[in-house]
């Protein structure tokens, strides 16, 4: 196969091109390296890294708009706190305000839209550039198959395979959940041969592909399976939800999911938590059901629930929370999450007393960390091993010493903010080179000013080279 020549004395920058002639995507990263894609219907791929010749790979891709390729790492969750990106529209109009030589009233320049920063004018020139070949890989898929693998949050390549195959496509509509799981069969059971596998279970009754992947093979379970959100389709969600219909959850319970119009992200993580499955009420289910429906509410509990989870692995021993009821009536005495939330403190504080103890954590291999991507300034400080990660939890008494295994593998970064008010930021990649604010909060995790917020994300707009 032949591929553009690139010079090894220089890094790959950001960029991707299309060559009609040969049926060829080509998407660069410096992190990445060289992706190279065959669209709809051949659906081929190949990665080249500055370690490793070119290899036939699953490349990870989103068709929803705006549609995208090699991220700057791949989700094993549903994102905790989803952010718009930039639409063409408002990235074309940052470019129109952008001078095109020199550095001239930089600071007066807009860099930042809703979070995601872009530092140098290249940047934003090679995003636009990556969603018009994007765009174009997306085009080739047809227009129903497109908008149904857009649904899914994740292993979209995966489900795109699964669809070539007889029976493929009807099951991804119809039965998203159990598509998902027969898309990566590997996961769930070893096989030699995933889509031969694949194609034989296509062939047979749901229950008995059901069955093969480890779930109960009744009809109750694939209809369960139906019910699974395409946005909610992550592989330790499925494993858990497996787990759980395997005998982790009681009979009323299975009950009450089966009444449920869908099984979103924050339904699986409330019955997928060992901590929290004893405490569960159909009750509760039900509220937390409807209320994630809401795009104002979703995200909230289960952001809650898996800081409290990760936790209460590292703390053995710690008691466990009171058994939880209805969220409708802790909301209407303002209980609910403020209940949960003093729990979480405690953990939190019990967690940072250990790390001033000296008792190391049992998932961390005490490496040092990564040195920052962003340098800080006066105000922000850039949190540089994780001893000062550990006093930052213990002086803010928040669980961001829990986010070191992140941040040792490059996905996310940690900042003191000391002005205009006291804080803990948190910058994950959105690009390689761009980094947008994920997290923002104050002492006890609570909200920050508008004016906070605003100067560290002019920090993070700013050029640092």
């Amino acid at each position: 196969m032949q591929t553009p020549q690139t010079s090894s004395h220089r890094p790959i920058r950001l960029g991707a091109m299309v060559k009609p002639e040969q049926g060829k995507f080509y998407f660069f990263s410096p992190t990445e390296g060289i992706l190279v894609l065959r669209p709809w219907p051949v659906l081929k791929a190949w990665r080249k890294t500055p370690k490793r010749a070119f290899r036939q790979v699953r490349a990870a891709i989103s068709l929803a708009e705006p549609p995208s390729v090699m991220p700057a790492f791949r989700r094993s969750g549903p994102p905790s706190n989803p952010i718009v990106p930039p639409s063409d529209e408002e990235l074309q109009g940052l470019l129109a305000g952008w001078p095109a030589g020199g550095a001239e009233n930089a600071a007066e320049q807009p860099r930042m839209i809703r979070g995601y920063a872009y530092p140098k004018r290249w940047h934003v020139e090679s995003e636009l550039r990556h969603r018009m070949v994007a765009r174009a890989f997306a085009e080739t898929f047809p227009a129903d198959l497109r908008n149904t693998l857009a649904r899914f949050g994740s292993r979209q390549w995966h489900l795109a395979k699964l669809a070539q195959l007889d029976g493929g496509l009807d099951l991804l509509k119809s039965n998203p959940g159990l598509a998902f799981c027969l898309a990566s069969s590997w996961v769930f059971k070893c096989t030699t041969n995933p889509w031969r596998t694949a194609r034989r279970l296509l062939r047979l009754k749901r229950r008995a592909a059901a069955s093969w992947l480890g779930f109960p093979g009744t009809e109750s379970v694939v209809r369960l399976l139906a019910k699974v959100a395409p946005e909610a389709c992550y592989v330790p969600l499925l494993l858990n939800l497996r787990r759980a219909v395997n005998g982790g959850l009681a009979a009323e319970l299975i009950d009450t999911l089966r009444f449920l119009p869908t099984l979103n992200a924050d339904t699986l993580t409330l019955i997928n938590s060992r901590t929290m499955l004893p405490r569960l009420t159909p009750e509760l289910i039900r509220d937390i059901a409807r209320r994630s429906v809401d795009p104002g509410c979703t995200g909230e509990w289960r952001n809650l629930m898996v800081n409290v989870q990760r936790m209460l692995r590292l703390l053995p021993g710690f008691p466990p929370p009171g058994q939880l009821r209805s969220l409708a009536a802790y909301r209407r005495y303002h209980d609910t999450l403020a209940a949960y939330q003093r729990y979480h403190d405690a953990l939190a504080c019990r967690y940072n007393e250990r790390a001033a103890n000296g008792m190391q954590d049992p998932v961390d291999d005490g490496s040092p960390l990564p040195p920052p991507p962003l340098p800080g300034n006066s105000a922000i400080v850039p949190l540089r091993t994780p001893q000062e990660v550990q006093t930052e939890g213990a002086e803010q008494e928040s669980c961001v010493a829990t986010h070191l295994k992140k941040v040792r593998r490059g996905h996310t970064y940690l900042y003191r903010v000391l002005a205009p008010q006291r804080a803990t930021a948190e910058i994950a990649e959105q690009s390689p080179g761009c980094w947008r604010l994920v997290q923002l909060a104050g002492f006890r995790n609570q909200p920050v000013s508008r004016a906070t917020r605003q100067s560290v994300e002019e920090w993070l707009a700013e050029d640092p080279f």
